[in-house]
């Protein structure tokens, strides 16, 4: 698969720890990328939470990343796709049509999610881009199966833990 091109975001999206194992989105954000010929863009709305691309802690020591800061925003990204197994709902994967954005409906597959993930983590300069792409190719396919949706209630004790799914 050839690598997407990351255009946005530019820089850091703003987060805010919540607890020690997730951070939430504190503004609304895109990634834009083009990816085969096609201008694309995915949007995360401002209280979207991130698990760090469910990185397990004794990895992040590792690695020497922090839980919170540097991987927040490739994470969010990478998180969302996941959460979604590539389906993505209505407003929030989107194609480039001329001067106008339009719903994608076609899934995002898993080894996209995982090269936007390396390819945020390069944009913003993490060392470890190629370990943590690595890691997400090796163990990323237990986190694609499974039902995001109960894990994430749980983790946030049941309040509301995803922008998107709301969205309209």
């Amino acid at each position: 698969m050839k690598r997407p091109i990351i255009l946005q975001p530019q820089e850091h999206l703003p987060f805010r720890a919540v607890g020690t194992r997730l951070s939430r989105l504190e503004t609304d954000g895109d990634l834009v990328f083009c990816h085969a010929g096609k201008l694309r863009r995915i949007r995360a709305f401002a209280g979207e939470i991130t698990d760090g691309a469910s990185i397990p802690r004794l990895v992040w020591s590792v690695l020497g990343l922090a839980p919170h800061g540097v991987m927040d925003t490739p994470a969010l990204f990478h998180d969302l796709i996941y959460r979604h197994r590539g389906r993505m709902p209505a407003g929030v994967y989107q194609v480039r049509d001329g001067a106008v954005w339009r719903d994608c409906r076609e899934p995002i597959g898993r080894g996209l999610a995982d090269a936007l993930l390396r390819g945020l983590c390069e944009k913003f300069r993490i060392r470890q881009a190629a370990l943590v792409w690595a890691g997400v190719r090796v163990g990323g396919w237990w986190a694609w199966l499974r039902d995001d949706r109960g894990r994430m209630e749980r983790l946030t004790a049941g309040g509301q833990w995803t922008a998107t799914t709301q969205h309209k």
